[in-house]
């Protein structure tokens, strides 16, 4: 929750197998949060943000 200076630590994913991965994550109070994820696969890496209200 960048705009609170609130942030949860990073969470390493499980794989389930091919292509299907979770992970848990604590959001300790509703509003705007923003996930940045990374994807290492070998040499690649790919970093993506995105967005996500919770409604309380």
């Amino acid at each position: 929750m960048p705009t609170h200076g609130h942030a949860t630590p990073a969470a390493r994913a499980q794989a389930h197998g091919p292509g299907s991965y979770s992970t848990a994550v604590h959001l300790m109070m509703p509003g705007r949060w923003t996930f940045h994820v990374s994807v290492d696969y070998g040499t690649r890496r790919d970093q993506f943000d995105f967005p996500l209200a919770i409604s309380g």
